[in-house]
């Protein structure tokens, strides 16, 4: 990790003189935390839904529909439980965004 550093400008004008002052401090996350927190459980409730073509074809669709619904709930009460952690920002997150992406996942390619 880097030390925080100072950035001292200045800035002249016509009318008047300006000093900026910055304070720098480089920050990291680790990933890790992320991963098993909610990328692991996400691919385990995407794999999950990946039984319904392990039921025979004989039954129709309603085993299997009922397994792709219970997964997409399943997303969706994770999303909001991910929701909770995370403070509210103006723009998607990469996760939110991931979410989205496999509850459509589940609704198109699994029926």
């Amino acid at each position: 990790m880097h030390a925080p550093r100072l950035e001292i400008t200045d800035s002249h004008t016509s009318s008047s003189k300006k000093q900026e002052i910055k304070v720098v401090v480089p920050l990291s996350r680790l990933f890790t935390d992320y991963v098993v927190d909610h990328l692991l459980p996400l691919a385990f409730i995407v794999l999950t839904s990946g039984s319904v073509f392990f039921f025979p074809l004989e039954e129709g669709l309603g085993e299997r529909a009922a397994v792709v619904m219970s997964v997409v709930l399943t997303i969706v009460a994770f999303k909001f439980m991910t929701e909770a952690k995370i403070p509210p920002v103006p723009y998607v997150l990469q996760l939110l965004l991931l979410l989205l992406l496999l509850r459509l996942y589940c609704y198109c390619y699994r029926c």
